[in-house]
């Protein structure tokens, strides 16, 4: 799972950089950009919000999720602008990140690698195919920077629920 400190980090980065190339935007309105771009981590919306990231087909997937999230979840009747609002400023943070660092697995490092590999896991446990004590000793020996309850009642249950 990313931390919490490399999103704030990405968060602050992205703010800095609107901020920079549109002189001409307010802070509240580069912070809504940011805030905007940031939607589906803030709702937990896709499996992982960095993955959405990584290529057009994954923002592809991003944008389905979001606009069945908007419909079915939220109930929005303006489901459809509300996906396009989100999704434009989606495109621009990932637009920001393979520039800046040629991409997000560059940018995020071993903590995207991690996030994979910790959802893989999450799955097992959610299919029954593994318990959840098993898997989280299994994943503190694999993702040493946390620890098996860490894994098992932060990380693992962010996947299950």
């Amino acid at each position: 799972m990313v931390s919490l400190k490399t999103v704030k980090a990405i968060r602050n980065e992205y703010k800095e950089y609107l901020s920079k190339s549109h002189p001409e935007w307010t802070m509240h309105t580069v912070n809504t950009h940011v805030s905007d771009a940031f939607y589906i981590w803030n709702n937990d919306i896709a499996k992982s919000f960095w993955e959405c990231l990584v290529s057009e087909e994954s923002m592809e997937e991003a944008r389905m999720a979001l606009y069945e999230y908007l419909e079915k979840v939220v109930f929005s009747d303006r489901a459809e602008k509300r996906t396009a609002s989100y999704y434009k400023d989606l495109c621009m943070l990932k637009e920001y990140i393979d520039k800046e660092y040629g991409g997000i697995r560059e940018r995020v490092g071993s903590e995207y690698d991690a996030e994979k590999v910790m959802y893989d896991y999450a799955k097992l446990v959610y299919e029954g195919r593994k318990n959840i004590d098993e898997a989280a000793k299994e994943l503190a020996k694999k993702i040493t920077c946390y620890g098996v309850v860490s894994h098992k009642f932060g990380c693992l249950k962010k996947y299950i629920r």
